[in-house]
């Protein structure tokens, strides 16, 4: 995965929290969740995930803007 670029970033996040007995039930990690992301979307989409660890399991989710073009 390229470093990440915020100048590239869109304003607008997506912030997600995952219900921990659910995510435990069906036995899947958030590195799990955030590679099948990184599949369907690639580089279009900058993925923040907390540890499996943490008190709440968020993902945090930005567009990542491909050309340096101007809105049109």
């Amino acid at each position: 995965m390229p470093d990440f670029d915020p100048t590239r970033a869109s304003p607008w996040l997506l912030r997600l929290e995952l219900d921990r007995k659910r995510m435990t039930d069906k036995k899947l990690t958030m590195e799990q969740i955030a590679d099948k992301i990184h599949q369907g979307f690639g580089d279009d989409l900058n993925v923040i995930y907390t540890d499996d660890n943490a008190d709440k399991l968020v993902f945090r989710l930005r567009i990542t803007n491909q050309d340096d073009k101007g809105a049109e």
